[in-house]
Order: structure tokens, then C-alpha cells, then sequence
């Protein structure tokens, strides 16, 4: 079993994702996202902004991604 966990940063919060990993070790890349940096730039209170990036799995293997928000 493998866990890793991918942070995403913003000037005023950092969301954590956990990755798991069963059997073999896991490898992904971040694509879309420049200088490993996701901004959002300047977003007001009860604005809505959304942005895509994608995760490559870069391995032989499959690797299967559950994304789950904590609260």
C-alpha cells in the first residue's frame, strides 16, 4: 500500500488530496499546471472560478483515482 498526497495551494488555502496506491508504487504527473503552480488569480468573496488540470498515471500499471473532499 502506497499514500501520497497531492497539496494544491491558493493565496488563502491549501486543499490536500490524498493518492493510494495498492501493489505497485504509483507513479503520476500534474499536467496543465505551469510551474507547478495552480492560480487562481484575483477571486472576490461568493465568486465562482474553476480550473482543469490533468494526472497522468506514468506507470505500466493502472492506477485508479478516487478524488474525496475534507471538511
Amino acid at each position: 500500500m502506497f499514500e501520497e498526497r497531492l497539496m494544491i495551494y491558493s493565496n488563502h488555502t491549501v486543499v490536500s488530496v490524498k493518492m493510494k496506491g495498492i501493489g505497485v508504487r504509483p507513479e503520476v504527473e500534474v499536467l496543465g499546471v505551469p510551474d507547478n503552480l495552480l492560480s487562481f488569480g484575483n477571486v472576490m468573496a461568493n465568486e465562482y472560478i474553476e480550473k482543469s488540470f490533468t494526472i497522468k498515471n506514468i506507470s505500466t500499471f493502472p492506477v485508479t483515482f478516487n478524488l474525496a473532499s475534507q471538511v
